[in-house]
């Protein structure tokens, strides 16, 4: 995703490394994250998001609450229980908001449980957590303050912190460069499944009268 994200431009290679620091001190997906530090706007990454997931784009923004007929024929339950969130339903289909493609056996279970075909389709992590509270499920404080920032229209942003990236290289050290086997403290050897090497051939001479 983020290399999608920077292929496309929404994002610079920096504003993905100061979101991945953020995830790594504070959780949650790199989408949201990159939301959170003002480096990508919600709408774009709801588009890239279906692109990415190769899924019809759903709803932008808070998600409609369900008509009877909806919560009656999906439950809050079940909702929660799957993680996918009711928003429309045709004759023969009923349309699920969900973040991510649903695994087949999860997709087979709900078709078998509501009888009727399923056309899941993507929105934001952020927004499906925002529905699926409206179902008895937890929202952490973090996603609702920014949910609060993105509906008054203001688009998040998050001032640079020397300190935080600090607290990061601290809990997350980075791994050793690499070195070769001969200079490796402990003394490892080549496994002996490792092909053994060929003896090189030496071009014979040939004798001059």
């Amino acid at each position: 995703l983020t290399s999608l994200i920077v292929e496309r431009g929404a994002a610079s290679m920096d504003q993905v490394r100061a979101a991945l620091t953020n995830q790594l001190l504070f959780g949650g997906d790199i989408g949201t994250n990159l939301v959170e530090i003002g480096a990508l706007k919600e709408n774009t990454l709801h588009r890239l998001l279906s692109e990415y997931h190769e899924m019809p784009i759903g709803p932008q923004g808070q998600l409609p609450e369900p008509d009877d007929e909806l919560e009656e024929l999906m439950p809050a339950e079940m909702a929660r229980r799957f993680r996918v969130y009711p928003v429309k339903r045709t004759k023969r289909t009923l349309h699920v908001a969900t973040s991510q493609p649903l695994e087949m056996h999860v997709e087979q279970r709900l078709k078998s449980s509501l009888g009727i075909q399923l056309k899941p389709v993507a929105v934001t992590p952020l927004r499906l957590a925002e529905a699926l509270a409206r179902c008895g499920l937890d929202i952490s404080e973090r996603e609702q303050r920014l949910l609060s920032v993105l509906d008054s229209g203001v688009r998040p942003a998050r001032k640079p912190n020397p300190g935080r990236r600090a607290s990061a290289a601290m809990m997350f050290p980075e791994v050793p460069p690499y070195r070769r086997i001969s200079e490796h403290p402990e003394g490892i050897t080549p496994s002996t499944r490792q092909p053994k090497p060929r003896p090189r051939k030496v071009p014979m001479l040939r004798e001059t009268v």
